[in-house]
């Protein structure tokens, strides 16, 4: 009665659609690390960026700019008067110092200030010096970027550390 029947059992076609699921899966989990680490990259891009801008910043404008890190987000501080520029301690007084910029970190990204002054800053001076210090960023997945700030030249020296 049904003798020339083609086409696919119920058990052919729940086989294809779990290999397809399974393939999807993979490549999903891949694109998903991906994406984490391009996160990284341009966070420390960014953070590259603006190390080089304060101490452009510095250095044209004659005056000792401050990189201050925290948790959650990453600042550049200026003092505004110019009576002691070349000395941190005009640097203390909160009244007097003005934020360039103010931009927050990505809550997957953990980072540590070595080798830093205190309260997390790397300061900046007119002739292109720096206090020197050491940033990491660290993701949740062991991917890490580090930047070691020079004391002599102020220029930031990028490594990166691929998962532990």
């Amino acid at each position: 009665m049904f003798k020339n029947e083609t086409g696919f059992t119920l058990i052919e076609i729940a086989i294809v659609l779990l290999i397809i699921g399974i393939s999807s899966s993979i490549v999903g989990l891949h694109l998903y690390n991906s994406l984490d680490n391009i996160r990284l990259k341009a966070g420390a891009k960014e953070l590259s960026n603006s190390l080089r801008y304060a101490r452009s910043c510095a250095v044209t404008e004659k005056k000792i700019f401050t990189f201050k890190l925290s948790n959650k987000d990453y600042s550049i501080i200026t003092n505004t008067d110019d009576l002691d520029n070349h000395k941190l301690d005009s640097l203390k007084a909160e009244s007097k110092q003005t934020i360039l910029i103010k931009k927050p970190l990505l809550d997957t990204f953990q980072t540590v200030c070595n080798k830093c002054d205190t309260d997390n800053t790397i300061h900046f001076f007119p002739m292109g010096n720096s206090s020197g210090g050491e940033i990491s960023i660290k993701t949740l997945d062991g991917s890490n970027i580090q930047f070691i700030i020079s004391k002599v030249t102020g220029m930031a020296r990028v490594e990166t550390h691929n998962k532990i």
